[in-house]
């Protein structure tokens, strides 16, 4: 056996008879030579890993391989899932005009670290810290590159060596498989929980602190539910005895509303950060990519004193956000700031959309599927549904919407969903007994067009 596999890898191409094929010569064009040695490099390994030796097979993968460079891997998608804030797809869409402005910004020099009144260096985050006060009513605010960030830098900061005491019931996985207990760890200070799973006390909380106590944690539960027999001290109580003990309270709101009034459906009272800054909550942190609407960015807001010492820190400028980052985020705060006036952010336009105006897109939809489909004995139906926030941002929150389904005892379906997904522009629908398009997920009717014409594209079987 493993003398069959030796043979089989010795009639691998080897590294210079590649460099040498005329093929990949002329698909290589300009390459730098050491380059092109690099990648022929990784496609033998790859091959030889598995287990393909066939000369021809190799130059293919290797031809493969130079194609992909000439295509950029990161593409736009059409998201028909129903999940508005899809971390997967990158979270909250971003305006034209916001990424406008960060062109702008981006192709040029800027004032970044300079100001330009005095003629001397300024600090990058300051206009952004200045319109976040204002929003939340906080004394003092800081941005970085994610919300882990913010809490990895606060505890750092604030509690490296020392106990940090939150309750079981919030150690929560917030996506990749990182964990809060992960984070706290990394942070150098000490993980103390109490509790149970679905009941902490408040007397868990008092039990635990000693003088090696730093702060109390909280965590709110944003990416999932316990429900039946459970209890939490509620945030008055975990003031009361943050205050009695002179520690702390810092809160990890994980998403956050910051604009003058909720909507509705949204639900949003237990994630405004104002609310929690005026009953004494000494920190809280969130997420910009989330329900703000913004792009990736950790914020914290708080009491001045705690949040200049998180500045000084030396790890507050590994976490920094560049100009790009900062610009964007000027521009979402500055339409929040406006607020009807100001123009509307894609995630609040999902959000708000009317159903009339999803009756409106389906029917155009159903209408052009039809067309498409009808030929393949597929049948299209417009039903009502439930689109979702995601992005860990308000878990059991459900938004009534409506979904455009297509079905067939003929078909495979999977195929017509593999074709969708093949697309130069990328469609992703979910599965449901049936083929589902959301339709309050979808970014505007250019989208619809879209997915229209690659179904009438599709061939069953092909």
């Amino acid at each position: 056996m493993l003398e069959h596999q030796d043979r089989d890898r010795r009639l691998l191409p080897s590294v210079h008879s590649l460099l040498h094929n005329e093929q990949i010569g002329a698909k290589a064009g300009r390459m730098p030579r050491a380059f092109l040695k690099n990648l022929i490099q990784q496609t033998v390994e790859a091959c030889r890993t598995g287990g393909t030796t066939e000369p021809t097979q190799v130059v293919e993968a290797v031809l493969q391989q130079l194609q992909k460079l000439e295509q950029p891997h990161y593409q736009r998608v059409i998201n028909a899932t129903g999940v508005l804030l899809h971390t997967n797809l990158g979270r909250a869409p971003l305006p034209v005009a916001a990424m406008a402005q960060a062109a702008h910004i981006a192709t040029g020099y800027s004032n970044l670290e300079y100001d330009v009144d005095s003629a001397k260096r300024g600090q990058r985050d300051q206009r952004v810290r200045w319109l976040l006060t204002l929003m939340s009513g906080a004394q003092q605010a800081l941005v970085v590159n994610n919300n882990a960030a913010a809490l990895h830098l606060i505890l750092h900061t604030l509690a490296s060596g020392c106990q940090a005491v939150i309750s079981r019931g919030e150690l929560i996985e917030i996506g990749d498989g990182f964990r809060i207990p992960d984070i706290i760890t990394a942070s150098g200070a000490k993980l103390r929980e109490v509790g149970s799973t679905n009941r902490t006390r408040l007397q868990d909380y008092e039990q635990a602190i000693d003088t090696n106590t730093a702060l109390l944690l909280k965590v709110h539960p944003s990416n999932f539910r316990i429900v039946g027999f459970t209890r939490q001290p509620t945030l008055p109580e975990l003031l009361q005895l943050a205050r009695r003990r002179h520690l702390p309270l810092l809160y990890d709101l994980g998403s956050a509303d910051l604009s003058a009034c909720s909507h509705a459906a949204t639900s949003n009272a237990d994630l405004r950060p104002a609310t929690m800054l005026a009953s004494g909550v000494d920190i809280v942190c969130f997420s910009a990519d989330k329900l703000l609407g913004g792009p990736q960015a950790g914020i914290i807001l708080g009491k001045n004193a705690l949040l200049q010492r998180l500045r000084t820190n030396p790890l507050f400028r590994a976490l920094r956000l560049d100009k790009v980052t900062l610009s964007l985020l000027e521009w979402v705060l500055q339409q929040k700031l406006r607020g009807e006036a100001g123009q509307p952010l894609p995630i609040t336009e999902m959000l708000q959309r009317p159903t009339s105006e999803l009756r409106q897109m389906g029917k155009e939809l159903i209408h052009g599927l039809e067309a498409a489909l009808m030929k393949w004995e597929c049948q299209v139906s417009l039903v009502e549904g439930s689109s979702s926030m995601g992005g860990g941002s308000r878990p059991g929150c459900s938004l009534p919407t409506l979904l455009v389904q297509v079905s067939s005892t003929r078909q495979r379906l999977d195929q017509l969903d593999r074709h969708l997904r093949q697309q130069p522009q990328p469609i992703i629908s979910r599965r449901d007994g049936g083929l589902i398009f959301d339709l309050r997920s979808l970014l505007d009717r250019s989208e619809l067009q879209a997915i229209v014409r690659a179904c009438r594209q599709w061939q069953p079987g092909g």
